[in-house]
């Protein structure tokens, strides 16, 4: 049997040369008019956001965040460049993204009533994007009220910067070019009352659909990270690797028990605990490992290295746990120690 050694968190090595490329093919492959607001919500997909957002500011327009204390966070870090909030806040959350120039994502009569308010309060003009409807049935103003809704902003309290949308299904042409329309028609309606506003719809999917749809911004998440969503000809690359700290080896025979449950080995041979269990993101019973029924540590097949590689590649896991690469890598790194290298 083996030794235990001092066990350490999962280590999550980011790939700051592979970022930096990730960031200019998109930049390249979207029209060059178009703005580039990098998506950096849920700790920039489990990547680190405010290091990320240090590496990337420089080579980005906007950011965009779900969460006013992620928005929060990377003002108090330093980071200057225009942030957006996409989903709605409570009135601290409002508070404190007035508080710090954050731009808020308004989508009904109530949350704006309340921007204003908070405007007012502060003697600060408070920063908006109008969410639009156009098929998703998620966050939105329909279409037909957009008008309306145009009419009730106070310009003096609100300044309108940007109007968007999000596709649910980009790959298909059809009706992803019917919610192009719905949202075109309405940026038109915003613009009539407001000037030029910035417009956007694309995220990662309709970044690899067409050019079509990149406007005046577009919203890489995914792609940052080095996935595509579906095949297209972008070249981008995973920035990611998690390791785990290797604590022991052993030998077992054919028949043998494997930590919790009835697990038994199927044949004689070496195996290996490592630093990593369900709390770390890896599933129980899932392909990665022998056996995962422990929170902290699970069993690998013969592995002699102090640090064994849990992934490099979220999509091939995501293949084999019958997932998406968004699930892999906002699960797999939220206990880690996360390391820029450059």
């Amino acid at each position: 049997m083996g030794v235990m050694v001092i066990s350490l968190k999962t280590i999550a090595e980011v790939d700051v040369g592979k970022l930096r490329r990730n960031i200019e093919n998109i930049k390249n492959y979207a029209s060059p008019e178009s703005k580039i607001c990098a998506v950096i919500k849920a700790d920039a997909y489990g990547h680190g956001a405010v290091e990320y957002a240090r590496r990337a500011e420089n080579l980005v327009d906007y950011f965009a965040v779900a969460l006013a204390e992620e928005a929060v966070e990377l003002r108090l870090c330093g980071i200057n460049k225009p942030v957006l909030l996409l989903l709605p806040t409570d009135g601290e959350g409002i508070r404190r993204s007035l508080q710090y120039g954050v731009a808020l994502a308004v989508e009904n009569v109530p949350y704006l009533i309340s921007v204003e308010r908070e405007a007012i309060r502060q003697g600060v003009r408070a920063d908006i994007h109008l969410k639009i409807e156009t098929g998703m049935n998620r966050f939105g103003i329909d279409e037909y009220s957009v008008e309306s809704f145009c009419r009730k902003i106070n310009t003096e309290k609100i300044a309108v910067k940007g109007c968007f949308s999000h596709f649910y299904d980009p790959q298909n042409a059809s009706e992803t070019n019917i919610q192009y329309e719905k949202f075109m028609r309405s940026a038109d309606t915003v613009e009539k009352y407001f000037g030029r506003v910035i417009r956007h719809i694309s995220a990662s999917g309709g970044i690899c659909a067409s050019r079509k749809y990149d406007l005046d911004m577009v919203r890489p998440g995914l792609l940052l990270y080095g996935y595509k969503p579906f095949e297209s000809d972008i070249s981008v690359s995973p920035i990611l690797t998690v390791k785990a700290q290797t604590l022991k080896h052993f030998t077992l025979d054919e028949g043998e028990h494997l930590l919790y449950g009835d697990y038994r080995v199927n044949s004689a041979g070496e195996y290996s605990l490592i630093r990593a269990g369900y709390a770390d993101g890896l599933r129980r019973n899932g392909k990665l490992t022998a056996n995962n029924r422990c929170m902290d540590v699970c069993a690998v097949p013969g592995v002699k290295e102090d640090l064994f590689t849990v992934f490099d590649n979220a999509e091939d896991v995501a293949v084999s746990e019958g997932t998406i690469p968004y699930e892999i890598l906002c699960n797999l790194t939220h206990r880690s120690h996360v390391i820029y290298k450059d």
